[in-house]
């Protein structure tokens, strides 16, 4: 993987603020490029066909294009994966008309001391993964069509990923049919004299929280060069190809690594309750391995559509 570090330094990504619903943009982008780096090591011809089909999206010459230029040209490949893996999250705040809010996340009811998964049946992340997956393989739909359900595929699997995007805690503080919002509404201090934030936000940012390209890059390849982060490690999940079991195995994680098996305690907006002294680094190494996950599945993902 330390061939993601042959950039320019010093390549900045303009981009709008962190997003409360999705691992923030920069740790999408993390995703993004270990991936490439997967397929570039094991199936070099698939980034070739995903190149291909990324150039026909209806914003590759007004938003892309432009910014690829600022690359050389052997890096642009790459930098094009990192922009479309981020773009779902750039329909927010332009090009509206393609925002899909509720493709982000599924909330799966969490009640402390009962053991029984629901998975709601309305539109969601796991409805989206369907959804995309049938128009970039089909190869039927229109060409912006399909590049536009590609970027959703390498999004969406980085989102499932994400603990809190699979969640929401149900309680008495936080009833139906709300619940805590997948974190949104569960407020902490990571310091008794910090400021307070929300528990989503907690984990969209543990990762990185800087848009620098080559940190991107460089966080990237620090994570893959750890060998206990290396491919092989994750055999077990990766032999798991339900993005259904995906992201009832997320549910779980939040269960016992985010809400600490229903013992976090929860504070007010402006009063958030201190977290233990170990939650944040605990936390940082679930991070990481699931960003590293995702990268993995996105990778084994535009094999399954492209490899063909």
């Amino acid at each position: 993987m330390r061939a993601l570090l042959a950039l320019p330094i010093g390549i900045c990504l303009i981009m709008a603020g962190l997003s409360a619903q999705a691992w923030n943009k920069p740790t999408h982008m993390v995703s993004a490029a270990i991936a490439y780096a997967d397929l570039k090591e094991r199936n070099l011809d698939v980034i070739a066909k995903v190149v291909e089909v990324l150039k026909q999206h209806p914003h590759f010459d007004s938003d892309w294009a432009p910014l690829l230029e600022q690359v050389s040209a052997d890096k642009r490949d790459l930098y094009l994966f990192m922009l479309a893996s981020k773009w779902p999250d750039d329909v927010r705040t332009q090009h509206q008309q393609h925002d899909e809010p509720t493709w982000h996340y599924v909330n799966i009811a969490y009640r402390p001391g009962e053991d029984d998964v629901k998975i709601p049946h309305k539109e969601s992340i796991l409805t989206a993964f369907q959804k995309n997956r049938s128009t970039v393989s089909s190869g039927i739909a229109d060409r912006e069509g399909r590049a536009i359900a590609l970027c959703w595929m390498l999004h969406v699997i980085g989102d499932i990923t994400q603990p809190l995007h699979t969640i929401k805690l149900v309680t008495n503080k936080f009833p139906e049919p709300r619940g805590d919002k997948g974190g949104n509404e569960f407020f902490i201090r990571e310091k008794p004299d910090g400021a307070t934030k929300d528990l989503h936000g907690f984990w969209d940012s543990l990762i990185t929280r800087t848009d620098d390209f080559q940190n991107v890059l460089e966080k990237a390849d620090s994570l893959t060069s750890d060998p206990d982060l290396s491919r092989e490690k994750f055999s077990n999940e990766l032999s798991v190809q339900s993005f259904n079991d995906w992201a009832v195995a997320t549910y779980r994680l939040a269960i016992d690594r985010t809400y600490l098996n229903g013992t976090l305690k929860a504070g007010e907006e402006h009063n958030g309750a201190v977290i233990p002294d170990d939650y944040k680094e605990k936390a940082k190494e679930v991070a990481k391995r699931q960003v590293v996950l995702s990268g993995y599945r996105i990778s084994d993902a535009m094999v399954e559509m492209f490899g063909k």
